[in-house]
């Protein structure tokens, strides 16, 4: 099975990345838009990863987290990943509270890098599409200069999640294994 472990996001602000998302849609940009209701903070990605292996993952998520305390993240600022010739990866960014997402996703990586290995530094943020072609290349990067600074709003993190992807031809659909509560 396909694994992850991420942070949900509180409905009010999917439905403003939902928002956003429709009025970049309206300039017709070759861009995939992640659906606002499947919107998730990625911290690790562990990829397919046997059944057998569900219970440890769950033990070293657990004792992770059991010291870690609610906090909150701010969801602001667009960008992308890519380059300004190629944009590949539109994302939205996290300022407050990103410090302690890097630090939960520093000991996730320690302890289960053995399953899948990250080979860069955490940049907590939300993955919002996926730019399919260079049509247009202008227009978007004018228009994400122009959002550079936007703010979604905040999220109260007070668990994270052992997810579950399915891919199908519809795209891939998520569902919670295990939440794991903040103390």
């Amino acid at each position: 099975m396909r694994l992850f472990i991420a942070i949900d996001l509180p409905k009010a602000i999917e439905k403003r990345i939902g928002e956003m998302e429709a009025e970049l849609g309206r300039w017709g940009f070759d861009v995939k838009y992640v659906e606002p209701w499947s919107l998730h903070l990625t911290l690790k990605f562990l990829g397919e990863v046997d059944d057998s292996l569900v219970p440890e993952i769950e033990r070293k998520v657990e004792g992770i987290v059991r010291d870690i305390e609610n906090f909150k993240a701010e969801i602001k600022g667009f960008g992308f990943f890519g380059s300004g010739n190629h944009v590949r990866v539109l994302w939205l960014g996290i300022t407050e509270g990103k410090e302690r997402l890097v630090e939960i996703i520093e000991k996730l990586n320690a302890e289960l890098d053995y399953i899948r290995k990250d080979d860069y530094k955490p940049s907590p943020h939300l993955t919002i599409g996926r730019v399919r072609s260079g049509k247009d290349r202008h227009i978007i990067l004018r228009e994400i200069e122009k959002l550079k600074d936007v703010e979604i709003g905040w999220i109260g993190v007070k668990s994270i999640k052992l997810k579950k992807s399915q891919l199908s031809a519809k795209g891939p659909s998520y569902s919670d294994v295990k939440a794991f509560p903040l103390k």
